[in-house]
């Protein structure tokens, strides 16, 4: 992970203002989000985050993007011209969701204890 992306996530994780170069995160209240170029690519309010391309499936993009998704034990990886979202436990990978451009995916939503006891059940 860049160095840029280290700073970018531990302010995006810690509802800090940030802004280096191409990237920037901004706190509106509860809202917490990452730019990149000037696009939304994640943004988060208490549990709920969401993440999406901006309209640009770059790797700067992807990398951005990867560095906020490492907290959550989550990655894309690239296919075929194709982004896919892959949530990794256990030192294992769980089958691949297609990632689509432009649009906001959410990776995580609930209360603390209902992501547990939902990451409980996959882990069982």
């Amino acid at each position: 992970m860049r160095k840029i992306e280290e700073d970018a996530c531990r302010a995006f994780w810690g509802g800090r203002v940030f802004c280096r170069d191409n990237t920037q995160v901004t706190v509106d209240g509860d809202e917490v989000t990452m730019f990149l170029h000037g696009s939304k690519i994640a943004r988060r309010y208490g549990i709920r985050v969401e993440i999406q391309d901006g309209g640009y499936q770059s790797r700067t993009t992807k990398s951005r993007l990867n560095a906020v998704l490492s907290e959550l034990g989550m990655m894309i990886q690239q296919k075929q011209y194709e982004w896919r979202l892959y949530r990794v436990v256990q030192d294992s990978i769980s089958p691949p969701r297609t990632f689509p451009s432009d649009e906001w995916v959410v990776v995580v939503e609930g209360t603390p204890t209902e992501q547990l006891a939902a990451t409980a059940r996959k882990v069982l």
